[in-house]
């Protein structure tokens, strides 16, 4: 399945909505826009009652992604896995594999409490000691 500027994205609820938002401007930022014809293909985001927060199911045909989550969070983990693994050629952002299946991101040890912190703020708080890390073990 190829992702264009033209490929459809199809919502059925706020959620939905706001992950169509986001995959719309992640897909500006690698995409240019040409005057290539649609290629016909759709992402769908569909909310499940069945997933838990962060779980996402990811169901690839040829011409469609569809993305299923309880919520944001889980739209957030099935964008992410999707963007990762896609190659962009020819203006076209294409799935290096089949990644059908329903996930469950593992869950990190720790959590800087600062949302602005960088990696390279953990290593400093690591060797000053700080403590605005949350331990989640």
């Amino acid at each position: 399945m190829a992702v264009t500027e033209n490929t459809e994205l199809i919502f059925f609820s706020p959620d939905g909505k706001k992950a169509a938002d986001i995959f719309t401007e992640e897909l500006k930022l690698r995409l240019s826009p040409s005057a290539g014809p649609s290629e016909n293909s759709r992402v769908i985001f569909s909310e499940s009652n069945t997933l838990s927060e962060d779980e996402y199911e990811i169901l690839c045909s040829e011409n469609e992604i569809t993305v299923s989550a309880s919520g944001i969070r889980g739209f957030i983990f099935g964008i992410g896995h999707i963007l990762r693994k896609s190659v962009l050629t020819d203006n076209t952002l294409s799935l290096i594999e089949d990644i059908s299946g329903r996930y469950s991101p593992e869950k990190p040890g720790l959590i800087l409490a600062n949302q602005g912190s960088t990696v390279d703020d953990y290593f400093n708080i690591m060797d000053n000691g700080e403590s605005n890390l949350i331990d989640f073990d």
